[in-house]
């Protein structure tokens, strides 16, 4: 796959982010970078970039996609909230994936985890109202 100048930039904007960012998000920080970029060329490349594994894809609880630049296998929490997706590591999550898999007898390639609750910081709100 060939890197252009817009491919880096959407790649850069994501390896950059802490957060989980939507195809929008990306295309209005891409613009900040170059003017000339389109939402169809954001789009094109952030697909080609999860085709080839550089970002990943997650379909959370709703119907808008966010995309990571973080390709380490992890789980997510999803604010139910604030609304934010936070990484977990696999090592805070007992291996599931093998004990789903030895139940069943089932072959499980790939798992997104994606627990729902409070983040840190809107519990500590909830607790004080």
């Amino acid at each position: 796959m060939r890197f252009s100048k817009q491919r880096q930039i959407v790649l850069d904007i994501l390896l950059e982010s802490n957060d989980h960012l939507t195809a929008d998000q990306i295309f209005q920080r891409a613009q900040e970078k170059d003017t000339n970029i389109s939402v169809a060329t954001v789009y094109r490349n952030l697909n080609q970039l999860e085709g080839r594994g550089l970002i990943n894809k997650v379909n959370r609880l709703s119907t808008v996609s966010l995309y990571d630049g973080n390709i380490e296998p992890h789980d997510h929490l999803h604010c139910r909230k604030c609304l934010r997706l936070y990484d977990i590591p696999k090592k805070e999550v007992p291996n599931i994936i093998d004990q789903v898999a030895f139940n069943t007898g089932h072959t499980i390639e790939q798992a997104e985890i994606i627990f729902s609750g409070l983040c840190q910081t809107c519990k500590a709100e909830e607790m004080k109202s």
